[in-house]
C-alpha cells in the first residue's frame, strides 16, 4: 500500500489513480491505487528506472573514482591534481611535469 502526503499528492495527482479513502490518519493524504496506463505506459516507467539505476552507477562510480584519487594524490603533480579535484579535465593533458632520470647501472645482469 502507497499513501502520499498532501504534497506529494500535488505531483503525481494528474498521472495516478487514487485508492479508498484513508479512514484514520491526518487529513489529505492520499491512498494510490495505481498508475494512470493512458499517462505512462509500463515503457516510460521502465525507462526512468533504468535511468535512475544509470544515475546511481555512475555515483558509485564517482566514489570508487574519489577513492582512487587519494590513493594516488602523493603521485600526481600537483597542477594535474588541482584540475582532476576540480572535475576540469579538458586541458589537463597540457599540462605535465616530466621527471627525467638518465642512470647508468653496473654490475647487474638484467638477462
Amino acid at each position: 500500500e502507497t499513501v502520499l502526503s498532501p504534497e506529494a499528492w500535488c505531483e503525481v495527482a494528474f498521472t495516478a489513480i487514487e485508492g479508498e479513502p484513508l479512514q484514520e490518519g491526518p487529513p489529505g493524504f492520499h491512498r494510490l491505487a495505481g498508475l494512470d496506463t493512458l499517462q505512462h505506459t509500463y515503457p516510460t516507467v521502465k525507462q526512468a528506472a533504468l535511468e535512475c539505476a544509470a544515475e546511481d552507477r555512475l555515483n558509485q562510480e564517482m566514489m570508487e573514482d574519489t577513492e582512487m584519487l587519494k590513493v594516488a594524490e602523493k603521485f600526481i603533480p600537483r597542477s594535474v591534481l588541482k584540475h582532476l579535484k576540480s572535475g576540469n579535465s579538458s586541458s589537463i593533458n597540457e599540462m605535465r611535469s616530466v621527471s627525467i632520470i638518465f642512470a647508468q647501472i653496473g654490475g647487474v645482469d638484467v638477462s
